[in-house]
Protein backbone atom coordinates (compact mmCIF):
# COMPACT_ATOMS: atom_id res chain seq x y z
CA UNK A 1 0.00 0.00 0.00
CA UNK A 2 1.31 3.80 -1.04
CA UNK A 3 0.44 6.90 0.32
CA UNK A 4 0.44 10.29 -1.65
CA UNK A 5 3.05 12.32 -0.48
CA UNK A 6 0.37 15.05 -0.56
CA UNK A 7 -1.87 13.16 1.14
CA UNK A 8 0.27 12.49 3.69
CA UNK A 9 1.73 16.11 3.97
CA UNK A 10 -2.08 17.02 4.35
CA UNK A 11 -2.65 14.29 7.13
CA UNK A 12 0.68 15.67 8.87
CA UNK A 13 -0.78 19.04 8.48
CA UNK A 14 -3.92 18.63 10.18
CA UNK A 15 -2.52 16.75 12.55
CA UNK A 16 -0.03 19.48 14.02
CA UNK A 17 -3.05 22.24 13.59
CA UNK A 18 -5.19 19.75 15.79
CA UNK A 19 -2.04 19.25 18.97
CA UNK A 20 -1.81 23.46 18.47
CA UNK A 21 -5.75 23.83 19.07
CA UNK A 22 -5.42 21.53 22.70
CA UNK A 23 -2.42 23.22 23.20
CA UNK A 24 -4.38 26.85 22.74
CA UNK A 25 -6.98 25.48 24.97
CA UNK A 26 -4.80 24.29 28.00
CA UNK A 27 -3.25 27.41 27.81
CA UNK A 28 -6.66 29.57 28.23
CA UNK A 29 -8.44 26.76 30.28
CA UNK A 30 -5.06 27.31 33.01
CA UNK A 31 -5.63 31.08 32.19
CA UNK A 32 -8.65 31.30 33.16
CA UNK A 33 -8.17 29.58 36.64
CA UNK A 34 -5.97 31.61 37.30
CA UNK A 35 -8.03 34.31 37.07
CA UNK A 36 -10.69 32.85 38.72
CA UNK A 37 -8.24 32.39 41.56
CA UNK A 38 -6.75 36.13 41.52
CA UNK A 39 -10.26 37.25 41.34
CA UNK A 40 -11.68 35.23 44.17
CA UNK A 41 -8.52 36.26 45.91
CA UNK A 42 -9.28 39.91 45.49
CA UNK A 43 -12.97 40.20 46.12
CA UNK A 44 -12.45 38.23 49.70
CA UNK A 45 -9.11 39.82 50.82
CA UNK A 46 -9.30 42.93 49.07
CA UNK A 47 -5.15 41.41 48.23
CA UNK A 48 -4.29 40.27 44.45
CA UNK A 49 -2.63 36.31 45.63
CA UNK A 50 1.08 34.99 44.76
CA UNK A 51 1.21 34.90 41.06
CA UNK A 52 -1.40 37.22 40.29
CA UNK A 53 -0.42 39.98 38.05
CA UNK A 54 -0.75 43.40 39.24
CA UNK A 55 -3.30 45.65 38.37
CA UNK A 56 -1.83 48.63 36.33
CA UNK A 57 -4.40 51.47 36.80
CA UNK A 58 -3.01 53.65 33.47
CA UNK A 59 -4.41 50.88 31.27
Amino acid sequence: MTIDKGILFEVYLRLAEAIAAVTRGNDRAGAVLLERRCTTAILETGLAAAGCHPIDPAR
